[in-house]
């Protein structure tokens, strides 16, 4: 007969083989910036496999470790000696181990080097001479000098000086990076139910257009001046809903990036808009 061998399953959370990231695209110093100018910086990463997998990566732009912005790009603008020069500037790159980061377990497992961090660029801004007083064109006169009587001493007019020009106007802030456009975090969520949320983009000086409002999820959609859709222009003032259907399909969990850009440029300012059926 032959001998019996009893095996049991165990269950266990190692992932094997987790990928790295490395930089496509580092950062580069922008060299000196004249007094009001602005300056654009560029960082890419990319995911290496050692095997197949699934995952997104996030950016996060930080000037003497505050955070300013997110994507892979960042533009500085009215840039001046007092805010901005010595100051520096980096990027973090954050590794989400599945495709809509609102941490649903997957087997993928975390990169070994996330958050990866850019070279460091120290920022310098150009200072500009501002005359505060001009002079007043007055001649001081003699009284001590000897003059002819009858040929009286006039003297001679200074040119009128020609005054300084003034500084330049400061630039409107046309990129929201303050804005706190929080959307949604549905908990509990009811299958076959549409949630909206509401707001207005005024978080940008007036003057600021070219704006695009965009939603990605496989159920969002967009409301903007009566008009629906996925990407749609926008502009100071503009009323935005944001609108996102649970669904069977997706077993009521489903998510959507939002985001706003401003003449095609990288997004400008980004949330993420979230449906689970989890408490």
């Amino acid at each position: 007969m032959s001998p019996l061998a009893f095996h049991r399953k165990e269950s266990t959370p190692v992932r094997l083989n987790p990928p790295f990231l490395t930089y496509v695209t580092q950062i580069s110093d922008p060299g000196p910036v004249s007094y009001g100018g602005s300056a654009t910086l560029t960082g890419v990463a990319t995911v290496n496999y050692l095997v197949s997998g699934i995952g997104t990566l996030g950016y996060e732009w930080r000037i003497n470790n505050s955070v300013v912005g997110v994507g892979t790009q960042l533009t500085l603008t009215n840039m001046t000696d007092t805010a901005y020069n010595d100051k520096q500037v980096i990027q973090y790159v954050t590794f989400y181990p599945d495709a809509t980061r609102v941490g649903i377990e997957t087997f993928q497992p975390g990169a070994t080097n996330s958050p990866l961090t850019s070279n460091t660029v120290t920022l310098k801004v150009k200072g500009v001479i501002i005359i505060t007083q001009q002079p007043d064109g007055t001649v001081p006169v003699d009284t001590n000098a000897t003059t002819n009587s009858s040929t009286p001493v006039v003297p001679t007019p200074s040119p009128t000086p020609t005054p300084a020009p003034p500084p330049p106007a400061p630039l409107p802030n046309c990129n929201p990076l303050n804005a706190n456009y929080n959307l949604l975090n549905v908990r509990n969520a009811n299958l076959n139910t549409t949630y909206t949320q509401t707001f207005t983009l005024n978080d940008v000086d007036n003057g600021c257009t070219g704006f695009t409002v965009k939603v990605d999820g496989p159920t969002a959609s967009l409301i903007v001046g009566g008009v629906s859709g996925n990407n749609l222009p926008a502009q100071k003032g503009s009323v935005i809903t944001v609108r996102m259907k649970s669904s069977p399909e997706y077993d009521r969990g489903v998510s959507t990036g939002f985001y706003i850009t401003r003449n095609g440029s990288n997004s400008v300012a980004q949330s993420w808009f979230i449906i689970t059926k989890e408490a």
